[in-house]
C-alpha cells in the first residue's frame, strides 16, 4: 500500500477485507486448476504441463504475482492411476515415457486386469516390468493389439493394500511428436474388505486418464531408462511383506461358500458352457476366472472341494 503497509499472508490473516476488493485471481488452465474470487483453488483434472496461477492488484494491473503447480489427480478407492504420483503426470526421458500403473485398494488386493489405451501413431509399448508393490502372479500383454497394454495380476493370498500399489511399469517409445491421450479400462479389480469381496468390472479409469506432450528426439535408449526404473523397483520391492498361505487368507467355509454358492461350480453348469474358461458363469473370461480357479484348486488341496462334484467344464 502507499503508506508502506504490507500484508505477508493476506488470505489467512486479513479477514475484514474481502479478497476480491484488492486482488483478482486467475488460472491459465481453469479446466485443470480453478480459482475463485477469494483465491481458493480446486484441483479439477490432470494436465500435461505446469499450471500458472496469478494474483493481480485491482489498483494496478502491473502489480502481479504468479506461481506454478502440477495438476495431478489421486485415484479414489477402486480406481487406477497412471504416471507419476507427484509432479506432472507423465514425463519423457529421451524417447521413452516410463509409465507407472498403480491401484488404490483399501482392502486386500487379490486380482486385477487393467487395459491401457495408447495411440500407436505416437507410441510403441516396448516393454513392461512388474511393479514394486505387487508380488503375486503377473503378466503384461503389449502390441496385441498395438493400441492396448493389458496388465493382469492374481494372488488369492495377497494382503497388499494402499492408495498407490504399483503393479506395473510400462515403457512407451515415442514414435512422433504430438500431444496424446492415455486412458484405459479396469476390466477387473478384486479386493476383500473385512472379508467381503469388492469387485470392480469394466469401469473406465478415472484419475489415471491424462494427456502427454512428447517430442521424438532419437536420444537416450530404452535400456538406460529401464535400468534406472528397475533399480528403484528392486529397492522398494524389498519392502513387500512375505506372501501368506491361502489357508490363512480364506477359511474352509469361505472357500465352500465361494465355490458352491457364489460361483455355483457344482450346480450352475449350463451357464458355464458358452465361454471357455468362464468359471464364475458371468458370460466372459477375465482375470476374475483366474482368481476363481486359484480358490477352487486350493479347496481341492484342502479337501473341502471334491473334484468329481464340479461341473464337467470346471473339471
Amino acid at each position: 500500500f502507499s503508506d508502506t503497509t504490507i500484508f505477508t499472508n493476506f488470505l489467512t490473516r486479513v479477514d475484514w477485507i474481502p479478497p476480491a476488493d484488492l486482488l483478482v485471481f486467475a488460472s491459465d488452465v481453469p479446466a485443470a486448476v480453478s480459482v475463485d474470487a477469494s483465491g481458493r483453488m480446486t484441483l479439477v483434472d490432470n494436465h500435461y504441463a505446469l499450471v500458472a496461477l496469478n494474483a493481480t492488484s485491482v489498483c494496478d494491473v502491473a502489480d502481479t504475482a504468479s506461481a506454478s503447480l502440477a495438476a495431478n489427480l489421486r485415484a479414489a478407492d477402486g480406481d487406477v492411476d497412471l504416471g507419476n504420483i507427484y509432479g506432472i503426470q507423465f514425463d519423457q526421458d529421451g524417447d521413452t515415457v516410463a509409465m507407472s500403473v498403480r491401484v488404490h485398494a483399501s482392502g486386500d488386493l487379490k486380482n486385477f486386469q487393467i487395459n491401457i489405451n495408447i495411440d500407436p501413431a505416437i507410441f510403441r509399448a516396448s516393454a513392461c516390468d512388474q511393479g514394486a508393490g505387487w508380488g503375486g502372479l503377473w503378466s503384461c500383454t503389449r502390441n496385441d493389439p498395438v493400441d492396448v497394454v493389458s496388465v493382469v495380476g492374481n494372488d488369492a493370498d495377497s494382503t497388499v493394500s494402499g492408495s498407490n500399489i504399483e503393479v506395473a511399469i510400462v515403457y512407451l517409445t515415442v514414435l512422433s511428436s504430438d500431444l496424446s491421450v492415455i486412458d484405459g479400462t479396469i476390466v477387473e479389480l478384486i479386493q476383500f474388505i473385512d472379508g467381503v469381496e469388492q469387485r470392480t468390472v469394466n469401469q473406465p479409469i478415472s484419475a489415471g486418464v491424462g494427456r502427454v506432450q512428447v517430442t521424438h528426439s532419437g536420444s537416450r535408449r530404452l535400456s538406460a531408462v529401464r535400468e534406472s526404473a528397475q533399480a528403484e523397483r528392486a529397492r522398494t520391492g524389498a519392502e513387500l511383506a512375505p506372501r501368506r498361505r491361502l489357508q490363512s487368507s480364506f477359511s474352509t467355509a469361505d472357500i465352500q461358500a465361494l465355490v458352491f454358492t457364489e460361483w455355483a461350480m457344482a450346480s450352475g453348469c449350463a451357464s458355464k458352457n458358452d465361454v471357455l474358461g468362464d468359471l464364475d458363469g458371468d458370460g466372459s473370461f477375465s482375470s476374475y476366472d483366474v482368481f476363481a480357479g486359484d480358490i477352487v484348486l486350493s479347496g481341492i488341496t484342502l479337501g473341502v472341494v471334491t473334484y468329481t462334484d464340479l461341473c464337467p467344464v470346471i473339471q
